[in-house]
């Protein structure tokens, strides 16, 4: 160690902030390269043509000019922090990007898509009502015209069945083009305190083959049991129509109240 080091070390401030012309952006590149005090400086960047000057000839310039040298490489020097935590810094995102990927769903629910708009009874319809549109609302409040058009396959047609207040009304609930029939009624189970019209079954039983026929769906308009056979007036889709003209001439026919 020569003996302006020496000298250095006894005469010189340890702190960088208070040497001589020191600026406090200067002491912070420094600090981030890791020269903290006078002796890091020294060690880091000294210059071995001051190793033959006696302390006596050391002036105020050659610490500057030390000074300046050390700065001028700090600044083309990267920073050492980088250096010793970027791998953990990166491996930490990494981890917490995996936790997300993993838990995205279960933190970060997705909203439920919009409940689709359907069409319900307003009020309870009764069975063989003719459906106006103030029966008639929908679930979503779609606008005034989605409603409408919405409503519009359903207002004017006959219910197939009792609708309650609340409940879907599509297709399945309507009668279209409706056909009127009155037939002889083979059997008919008790009808008594049951309010006409009413949504039944009529069954048609081939004479020659009981085991074949078919079952139609119908609305029971009126029931008169004063003759023999009793004889029903039922409603009935025109779509249906064509399968009670196959079998009402060579059939009996039977009425079936639906099961609850």
């Amino acid at each position: 160690m020569s003996r302006i080091r020496d000298w250095l070390r006894r005469n010189v401030t340890r702190r960088l902030d208070r040497v001589a012309g020191m600026k406090d952006e200067d002491s912070a590149a420094l600090e981030g390269a890791g020269i903290r005090d006078q002796e890091q400086l020294m060690t880091a960047f000294w210059d071995k043509s001051l190793d033959g000057m006696s302390p006596a000839t050391l002036t105020r310039a050659h610490l500057a000019e030390l000074l300046d040298g050390a700065l001028s490489l700090t600044q083309s020097r990267p920073s050492s922090w980088p250096r010793r935590f970027a791998p953990d810094v990166l491996a930490a995102l990494l981890l917490v990007a995996f936790v997300l990927l993993l838990f995205h769903e279960r933190w970060f629910p997705k909203a439920p898509p919009p409940a689709k708009a359907v069409v319900v009874a307003r009020t309870p319809i009764s069975t063989f009502a003719v459906i106006l549109a103030t029966d008639l609302e929908a679930t979503s409040e779609p606008a005034g015209a989605k409603l409408r058009q919405m409503e519009a396959p359903l207002v004017g047609h006959h219910a197939a069945t009792e609708i309650a207040k609340g409940s879907p009304v599509g297709a399945a609930q309507i009668m279209d083009n409706v056909v009127t029939v009155r037939l002889p009624i083979r059997s008919s189970p008790t009808l008594a305190g049951r309010r006409l019209p009413l949504a039944v079954d009529l069954v048609l039983s081939p004479r020659d083959k009981p085991d074949t026929g078919a079952v139609v769906a119908v609305v029971l308009l009126a029931f008169d049991a004063s003759v023999t056979p009793p004889v029903a007036t039922v409603a009935l889709p025109e779509k249906d129509a064509a399968t009670l003209a196959r079998w009402i001439g060579s059939s009996e026919a039977y009425l079936s109240l639906h099961i609850p």
